[in-house]
């Protein structure tokens, strides 16, 4: 039986606050829609550090049916996140995560990748944009960008860098059309800023190798109008956007015909 210590308010108060505040440092904080997730993982944070929940090891993953695994790992996912609630700066947070993660990787087997986006996406809206603020971009990457629907600009910007610089080009092409395609979406929809995510990219150190190759993949790509309102944006690109028109009216690029190493094997 499960042993329910009687937490003070002012605790799960203090807690729910420290929650918000990463939340709002993301820039996705929805207070009225939020706040009872907020609240409810506050509570849980501190039943689990009072021992009235016993935690999960990963491990433990292994003795579970396969059916069960994701709804499993997404409660070890969920004690990963509970620092956050107990301190405002938790040390060697970022390590712990880390580790913690791995872990549940390593023991969730074959298809440990779906299982996990699985796991994500059985989180609570909060719970989920805790997981996307901690979460490091590679691996919100290899989880298939989860967070594409909500990430702030740096977030984009970032992904957009990553793609540019694959060696993988048939993976690049794929890759930024799908961030650009999300992106004009997003802007059009005012959900995400495209001068911000074009003003990152500008600081970057590889800005020249970015912008070339997001020109060269818009040739065989769908998203050149993408790539237009992107640059068009922002006034140190504005100038590209002239480029990118004179790149579509060149006669020796078929777009119907791309070269096979353009051309990922799954199409």
């Amino acid at each position: 039986m499960e042993n329910r210590a009687i937490i003070p308010q002012e605790e799960i108060v203090a807690a729910a606050n420290r929650i918000a505040i990463c939340l709002s440092g993301s820039g996705q904080f929805d207070q009225d829609r939020q706040a009872p997730e907020v609240l409810d993982f506050a509570r849980y944070a501190l039943a689990l550090r009072a021992g009235s929940i016993i935690p999960i090891e990963s491990i433990s993953l292994l003795s579970f049916p396969e059916p069960r695994k994701p709804e499993i790992a997404g409660q070890i996912v969920r004690q990963l996140l509970a620092p956050l609630a107990l301190e405002s700066h938790p040390r060697g947070y970022v390590r712990f995560f880390s580790g913690g993660m791995q872990e549940v990787r390593d023991f969730l087997g074959a298809g440990s990748r779906t299982k996990l986006v699985m796991a994500v996406n059985g989180l609570s809206d909060a719970e989920q944009q805790l997981f996307f603020f901690v979460a490091p971009v590679s691996l919100l990457q290899d989880l298939g960008f989860l967070d594409l629907d909500s990430c702030n600009p740096l977030r984009m910007a970032q992904y957009i860098r990553n793609a540019s610089l694959g060696r993988n080009i048939a993976e690049r092409d794929e890759t930024l059309e799908m961030l650009l395609t999300s992106a004009v979406e997003r802007a059009d929809q005012q959900t995400i800023d495209l001068a911000g995510v074009v003003g990152i990219l500008c600081q970057t150190e590889e800005r020249d190798l970015i912008f070339e190759r997001l020109i060269e993949s818009a040739q065989w790509g769908e998203f050149r109008d993408q790539l237009i309102q992107l640059f068009g944006s922002y006034h140190q690109t504005a100038g590209l956007v002239d480029l990118v028109r004179r790149q579509m009216d060149r006669e020796d690029v078929d777009i119907d015909n791309p070269p096979k190493y353009r051309v990922s094997a799954d199409r």
